[in-house]
């Protein structure tokens, strides 16, 4: 039987095609650099298609513990929701964020990790230089701290990929920093308070998912970074 290495399936609910930030960033820092895995990227209108290759993970895996013969032994492959909340100044949007985070989650039953950043992408690559716990102000003022006459174009993902690369240690570790001190701002309480600093939150309900919307600079990326440079 034919062992095969896992897949790492990515789902950006942002991204309407391939032309997308988040596709650019693991394109040009880890698509090459991956050699105990593959990626697969997958925007908007090829969900059904992500959702097609979880169900069909489930079965190799029941497959496998069923101690059945005659199927093609595939590793277990990784799936990841990668979203921002993409909250407007005011948060005149907030219903249809908190909507679409829930909608998520329900998708997978909670089985499939929602890496999110509030406000977005960006927000990560400010992690890139600096500990970032600045209060959103508008998407205008999060690009320019990314800083490096930043672009949203597959151009400047490529130009500064060795760059990210070589700084994604400090940036995993300011991003840790700056989700600790946000979580530790916010003045309501949540009873997973400490947990959230390190593991990637369950957005199971309305008041967990309203908790981290009051919350405008903080990004679990750091944890999808450590799985895929488990795969180097």
């Amino acid at each position: 039987m034919k062992q095969t290495i896992p897949i790492i399936h990515l789902y950006i609910p942002e991204a309407l095609d391939h032309s997308n930030c988040e596709i650019w960033y693991f394109k040009h820092l880890f698509q090459r650099r991956l050699t105990k895995a593959k990626l697969k990227y997958y925007a908007y209108p090829n969900r059904k298609e992500f959702e097609t290759a979880f169900d069909q993970t489930k079965k190799h895996s029941k497959r496998r513990h069923d101690g059945k013969k005659g199927d093609t032994i595939a590793a277990d492959d990784l799936f990841f929701i990668v979203t921002d909340t993409d909250l407007k100044p005011g948060q005149s949007n907030r219903d249809e964020v908190r909507a679409d985070l829930r909608k998520h989650y329900n998708w997978f039953n909670g089985d499939v990790p929602i890496i999110f950043s509030s406000r977005s992408f960006e927000t990560w690559l400010c992690m890139h230089n600096q500990v970032y716990n600045k209060p959103f102000s508008g998407q205008n003022t999060l690009e320019h701290d990314v800083g490096h006459n930043y672009e949203k174009t597959e151009k400047w993902y490529k130009t500064h990929a060795e760059r990210l690369y070589s700084t994604i240690d400090n940036a995993c570790a300011n991003c840790r920093i700056s989700r600790s001190s946000a979580i530790d701002s916010e003045k309501h309480e949540h009873t997973n308070r400490e947990s959230f600093k390190n593991t990637v939150p369950t957005l199971a309900d309305e008041y967990t998912i309203n908790w981290f919307l009051n919350i405008s600079t903080i990004t679990y990326m750091d944890k999808l970074i450590d799985v895929l440079r488990g795969f180097e």
